[in-house]
Formats: structure tokens, C-alpha cells, sequence
């Protein structure tokens, strides 16, 4: 039967066994520093697969571990009292600095160990068995590891299921890493202010952080204000990426006739949204300042409703399948509205019809709401209220190109 504690090689009697290069050090502190986790609250995310790994091997003590250049630190459980230790006293410098298990069944019997101030101090280690976590960059930030107090013996199918739950581990950081890069990039996806005479250009979400693959804009161009909504299907990450590359390629492009704009944006991207079977629905429109007439492209959004002065709020069609969907002979055609002072068009995301009945008479009623409440910020105050009241299980958005009464002196 395969001897695990060979995985360290023939190195008995080395007691500064592990300890690594200042390259591999330097390179692992980064990486610990990228990931934000050192110091912070419990994760539920590490802590289930701590409490698997106790329960399944019956342990007493099991850790998930990250190592900066000098220290270990016990990510999980959070609650331990010595969170952190020199690199040089822990048993995990070992599968650190060779990226390969490590199984000691008896430390008192292995002169490597046996004077480590987990087997000397108050935890009286007896066993101690651990695995390496790495991140798809190669590097070796931490490990897995479960230890008790007595002596144990640990077969190759225990190992094997040690190193399961390690790369249990290794997923749920390279999730978490993503999931913070998503954000990252969808932050960025938020517009400035903008000041526009006569004008005001607003929009919201209730759950900013969870917006993958969506997203509003907005920015003057020579030829007046662009405004967009637009999501891509998909998974967080990819989409996010696709409709990070759609919004640069629609902003490349504003400065051009609305309708041809839309479909050379649509012959860029729709490769890309093919290549992972993606769409992207996409409503963009420029408004004119002067006139009132807002121009618009909906290519399959469909969630816009015209807010009038005289109460009759109408849901505002568009005539274009989304991208990635539409006939690549089809052109995109272009519609306007002409929006009267005191009048608002409101578009909208799927979450913001599981207001009322996921209809769009739940538009309508949106519409009807922006415009008596007269003002978005309070409007979208009603909306979050509404929201969570409902317990709306995705987000909900909303943008408005209002055109403001004159004010009399």
C-alpha cells in the first residue's frame, strides 16, 4: 500500500523542512493580499467544508488554511482563538512548499515534528493530515488539513477524499475571486451625473452587486444624450464580460446614426454571444435636447412605457429581435417618441413586473407611479420598498429620460 508521508520525500530529521523560496513566499503574500479573506468574518462558504471534514474522517480539530510569506492563517473556523501562526511552526509548510499531501500518523514518532508547538503545546497533536490548495494560477496559497489527538492510521482512500474536499476549497476561492471580479466590472458599468438643461437622466438597481451581464449607461455625444439598458444571457462571469464588450462597442459607436450604429455593434458582438449560445437584449436611444424627440433601437427588450401628462401611459413596442436572435439580413429599425415637458419614458428589467403580476400593466403602473411622485429618487425609494415587501428574488431596474417642466419665475 502507498505510504503517504513519502509524498515529503526522504528528508527525515530536516526540521526547517518546507520552508519556502522568497519567490514562491512573495508570489503566495500577493495572491493572500488579492483574495481580501485573511482577517475577515466567518464564511459560511469555508466553514461547510471544515465541518464536512471533521465529521468525516471524526477528528477533533480540522482547518482551512491560507500562508502569506511568514504565517498561517486559519480562514476556517473563524472563531479560533489563535487564528494565525509563524509558517515555520505548522505542519501545512510542508504541503505549502512541495504542492503534495502530508499524512503524520504519529508526531511523537516523527523527529521532524515532534518538537512543533502544536505537538508540544496545549493542542497536544498526535495526528496530523493535510492537503494543499492551489489556485488555477498554479500557486500554493494554503491547505486543508484535519489533526486530533491521538494517533491514527490514514489510508490512500482517506487521502484521496482529503484532497476532494481540498479542491472543494480551491473552487469556492476561485468562485469567490470571480464573484468579486464580476462586481468589479459591473461597478464600473455605473454612469456619472450627468447635467442636462431641461433634462434629468436617472436609473437604479436594488441589488447592484448581482447585476451580471446587465446594465445601464448614458453619455452626451456631439449629436445629443445616449442612453442604454441592456442585458446578456448567460453566466455571471461570461455575461458579464460580453456586456462589458457591448456597452464599450455601443459607446464606440454613438456618434453615428442610431440604426446603423445598432447593427455594426450587432455584427461585433454577436459573434461572441454565438460562441458561448448567448443573446443580448438591448434598448439605446439618443435624446435630442432641443426638441424633445428621443430615437430609439429596442432590440427585444420590450419593458418601456411612455409616462404622459394626460394619464395615459403607454407601453412603448419595439420592433427587433434581440441580438444574437435577430435574421442577420434584417436591419434594425429605428422608432421615437416625442416627449412633452413633465413626461418620462421608463424602461425597466424583468424584476421590476414582479412588482405586481409580471405583466405589463405592472409597467404601466410604474410609469403612472414615476410620474405623480414627480421625482425619481422617490419614486425608486417606492419601488425598493415594494421590492423587498414582495421578496423579488432578482433585481430590479429602472432608468428614466425625463424632460422637466419650465420653471416660472
Amino acid at each position: 500500500m502507498h505510504d503517504p508521508t513519502t509524498d515529503i520525500g526522504d528528508t527525515s530529521g530536516a526540521t526547517d523542512l518546507g520552508v519556502t523560496d522568497d519567490r514562491s513566499a512573495h508570489r503566495r503574500s500577493a495572491v493572500i493580499g488579492a483574495l481580501s479573506i485573511v482577517g475577515g468574518p466567518p464564511q459560511e462558504r469555508f466553514d461547510r467544508i471544515t465541518r464536512m471534514a471533521t465529521d468525516l474522517f471524526g477528528v477533533s480539530l480540522s482547518y482551512l488554511n491560507l500562508a502569506d510569506a511568514a504565517d498561517l492563517h486559519a480562514v476556517s473556523p473563524a472563531s479560533d482563538p489563535a487564528r494565525s501562526i509563524p509558517l515555520a511552526d505548522a505542519f501545512c509548510k510542508v504541503p505549502i512548499a512541495t504542492g503534495t499531501p502530508l499524512v503524520v500518523r504519529d508526531t511523537l514518532e516523527d523527529a521532524r515534528f515532534r518538537t512543533l508547538p502544536p505537538v508540544v503545546g496545549e493542542a497536544r497533536v498526535r495526528f496530523y493530515a493535510g492537503a494543499p490548495i492551489t489556485t488555477p494560477g498554479g500557486t500554493t496559497v494554503g491547505t486543508l488539513c484535519i489533526m486530533d489527538s491521538e494517533p491514527r492510521e490514514f489510508d490512500d482512500r482517506e487521502l484521496e477524499l482529503l484532497a476532494d474536499l481540498a479542491r472543494w476549497a480551491e473552487r469556492v476561492l476561485a468562485e469567490g475571486r470571480r464573484a468579486d471580479d464580476v462586481r468589479a466590472v459591473a461597478g464600473a458599468f455605473r454612469p456619472g451625473a450627468l447635467t442636462i438643461p431641461g433634462w434629468s437622466i436617472d436609473g437604479a438597481t436594488t441589488r447592484p452587486d448581482e447585476v451580471a451581464g446587465r446594465f445601464h449607461d448614458w453619455h452626451r455625444t456631439p449629436t445629443g444624450v445616449v442612453v442604454t439598458v441592456a442585458g446578456v444571457s448567460g453566466s455571471s462571469a461570461g455575461a458579464t464580460v460580453l456586456a462589458a464588450s457591448l456597452r464599450s462597442a455601443l459607446r464606440a459607436r454613438a456618434d453615428r446614426p442610431l440604426g446603423e450604429a445598432v447593427r455594426d455593434v450587432a455584427a461585433q458582438v454577436v459573434p461572441e454571444l454565438a460562441a458561448t449560445s448567448a443573446h443580448a437584449r438591448v434598448f439605446t436611444a439618443r435624446v435630442e435636447e432641443g426638441s424633445g424627440r428621443v430615437e430609439f433601437v429596442d432590440a427585444g427588450l420590450g419593458l418601456v412605457v411612455h409616462a404622459t401628462n394626460d394619464g395615459d401611459q403607454r407601453v412603448v413596442r419595439g420592433r427587433n429581435l434581440p441580438f444574437g436572435l435577430q435574421p442577420t439580413d434584417e436591419p434594425f429599425v429605428s422608432d421615437a417618441v416625442e416627449l412633452a415637458p413633465g413626461e418620462s419614458l421608463l424602461i425597466g428589467s424583468d424584476g421590476l413586473l414582479r412588482l405586481h403580476d409580471d405583466s405589463l400593466e405592472t409597467l404601466v403602473m410604474a410609469g403612472r407611479r414615476l410620474h405623480s411622485v414627480g421625482d425619481f429618487g422617490a419614486f425608486f425609494a417606492q419601488v425598493a420598498e415594494q421590492a423587498t415587501r414582495r421578496s423579488v428574488d432578482q433585481d430590479v431596474t429602472a432608468v428614466a429620460i425625463t424632460r422637466r417642466r419650465a420653471r416660472h419665475a
